[in-house]
């Protein structure tokens, strides 16, 4: 695999906002990382391979849905890197295609008590 994901959770979010992370929360520029909700993402995240019919209501769409394949194809994804470019689900619904799309349902929000902070980098390379 090119890429491996890394999950890293269960950030108070009173300590988040104290260290500064609430800034990057709500206004995250890097679309290789991701803070959700976890109240929202309460169960088992998996990162796995994009499946027929797999959906997001992505940030910003007011929580209208787009399949996963019409995404990648909307922001030019080569063909080659679709079916094994990692999705972040719970059960049967996408929450982050990275790069791409953070999903509005488990967007993070002022009440919100725990923040799952993602991040997706090359194998191999440092970060995190």
């Amino acid at each position: 695999a090119f890429l491996e994901a890394h999950l890293q959770g269960g950030a108070d979010a009173e300590e988040a906002k104290a260290g500064g992370l609430s800034l990057q929360a709500f206004e995250n520029t890097d679309p290789y990382q991701a803070w959700l909700d976890a109240d929202q993402a309460a169960g088992e995240l998996v990162v796995r391979g994009r499946r027929p019919g797999d959906q997001i209501k992505p940030l910003g769409m007011n929580g209208h849905t787009i399949k996963i394949s019409d995404l990648m194809i909307n922001v030019k994804m080569p063909r080659r890197a679709r079916s094994g470019w990692p999705l972040v689900c719970l059960e049967d619904e996408a929450l982050w295609v990275p790069g791409f799309a953070t999903s509005h349902t488990s967007r993070v929000k002022k009440d919100t008590r725990l923040i799952y902070h993602l991040w997706l980098r090359r194998a191999g390379g440092s970060g995190g």
